[in-house]
């Protein structure tokens, strides 16, 4: 089983809000990831690889400008990865077999 939370379960078990049983059950192997704010060198490498992915379902590409990784990268992603994906998605709908730029991004995640 691969569980994934925005929680401290430690802290859950003590206050009670969560089982300590199925805590031990659950936590073999933890892994802690932060979150993609933290790590805005992942932006590059997250952009191409879930287009990549994207591309075999709506059967068209997407590209991106070396701004657009710098523009993103600037972003506090509060949706995390999920965000990224949707975001890469809803452009691949809007520009299928285009290069995106900085301009093209909606508001939101543009800095300027």
């Amino acid at each position: 089983i691969i569980a994934a939370t925005h929680c401290d379960l430690e802290v859950a078990v003590a206050e009670g809000r969560f089982r300590e049983d199925l805590y031990y059950r659950l936590n073999v192997f933890p892994i802690a990831l932060p979150p993609l704010r933290e790590r805005p060198g992942d932006i590059p490498l997250l952009l191409t690889e879930i287009a990549q992915r994207l591309r075999q379902s709506h059967h068209c590409s997407l590209h991106f400008t070396p701004e657009v990784y710098t523009e993103l990268a600037s972003y506090p992603w509060p949706g995390n990865v999920r965000e990224l994906a949707n975001l890469i998605e809803r452009l691949m709908v809007i520009y299928a077999d285009e290069t995106v730029d900085v301009e093209k991004l909606p508001q939101k995640y543009r800095n300027k």
